[in-house]
Order: structure tokens, then C-alpha cells, then sequence
């Protein structure tokens, strides 16, 4: 009964950007940085999309480390 309750816990945890993400969606500009060089210069553009794509990059990783213990070979 623990586990599945830390299960829960980290599926909500997972969600929660890609939730915060769509919230603030309509307000994003089209372009967003997304990435800066050592000089703290942006030094790359992606489209608001592309902030979908990390907010929901945690819940596919969530989902990934659910799924890879079932098909591990040595158990």
C-alpha cells in the first residue's frame, strides 16, 4: 500500500510542470530562449511548443522509469 502511495506521489510530481506549463501557455511569447551561453547571452530560439516539450519531458521520464523494470531481463 506504501508503494502505490509513493507511485502517487511521483506521477503527481511529474504532471505538475507540464500542468504549470499549460496554465501559462496563452501568455508565453512565440519565442522563448532556450538556451544561454557562458556569458549569460541567449544564444538559441525555440517556439512556445517547444516549452511543452520540457514541461513534459519529466512525465515521460516518470512513465519510463515505471515501464523499464518490467522488461529488465535479470528481475
Amino acid at each position: 500500500m506504501k508503494n502505490k502511495r509513493i507511485e502517487v506521489i511521483i506521477w503527481i510530481c511529474a504532471a505538475l510542470p507540464l500542468a504549470a506549463t499549460l496554465c501559462l501557455f496563452p501568455i508565453l511569447p512565440q519565442q522563448i530562449p532556450l538556451h544561454w551561453n557562458v556569458n549569460g547571452e541567449i544564444d538559441a530560439y525555440g517556439s512556445r511548443f517547444s516549452a511543452l516539450a520540457t514541461g513534459g519531458l519529466s512525465l515521460g521520464l516518470a512513465a519510463l522509469l515505471q515501464f523499464l523494470p518490467r522488461i529488465d531481463p535479470k528481475r
